[in-house]
Order: structure tokens, then sequence, then C-alpha cells
């Protein structure tokens, strides 16, 4: 059974490639769409069939949206765990900007990541709905 996390890298990785002219594509979804993609994602899950997106981002912000494919639903870790998870301690406030840039925020999961001292920080679709849905998924884990 092919994990939702397992897509989802798989995904990501598939922009690691050379891109050939024209083979970018930058997928920005609205809080509305972000629905939409997560119904998406279910089906292709229980499909067995693997989610294609294309996204377009630099090195460093597809390693942070890897970083963010490996956070466990349910938890939360913070900007400077990843920075050094990726070998660079120093970095956490590009890591905030990578996964700020997050053109998937539900399916690459952005909502895990809250500041060092246990704020939740900003989040582009509002402080409101980062917290449902860290609740939905800690809910989740303890049903």
């Amino acid at each position: 059974m092919i994990r939702a996390r397992d897509f989802q890298v798989a995904a990501v990785r598939q922009c690691l490639g050379e891109p050939g002219p024209g083979s970018q594509h930058r997928v920005l979804l609205t809080a509305d769409d972000q629905d939409r993609a997560v119904d998406m994602a279910d089906l292709s899950r229980r499909a067995g069939v693997p989610l294609h997106v294309h996204l377009s981002g630099t090195n460093f912000q597809i390693k942070v949206w890897e970083a963010l494919l490996r956070i466990p639903a349910g938890s939360v870790t913070t900007y400077g765990h990843i920075a050094r998870q990726l070998g660079q301690p120093t970095a956490a406030r590009a890591v905030g900007s990578a996964v700020g840039h997050n053109p998937i925020a539900v399916l690459i999961p952005c909502h895990r990541v809250i500041r060092q001292l246990g704020e939740f920080g900003n989040y582009r679709y509002g402080a409101t709905r980062k917290k449902a849905l860290l609740v939905h998924e800690f809910a989740g884990m303890t049903s």
C-alpha cells in the first residue's frame, strides 16, 4: 500500500532533474483549491497511482520541501531543526522562506513547522487554518 508521504516524496523528486525548455510549472493553489488538491491526492493514493506534481523551486527549496514530507502527521518541528537536518544550522530563516514559498501547502505539509519557542508562526492561509490542520492530525493520531 502506498502511503501519502511516499507519493508526495516521489512528486517532489520529479522536479530534481534538469528541466527542459518550458517544462517548469509553478503551481499555486488558493485556500479553496487546497481541499480539491487533498481530494486528488487521496484518490491517487487509494488507486495506487502516483500524483504527479510539477514544482518550480531552487535546490534549497526542494530540499526543504522534501524535509517537510518527512515530518510525520501529528508531529511538529522547527525551522532550526530542519536547517540542522540539511547541514546548514544557521539557515533557519532561509528554511522559513522556503517553507513560505511552498506552492502546495497541504500536500507538502508546511503547517507542521513552528517557531523555536513553540509559537505557530505565519501560515499563508491563516493561523486558524494552521491550527485546524494540526488539531485534525493530532485527533487522528489519538483515535
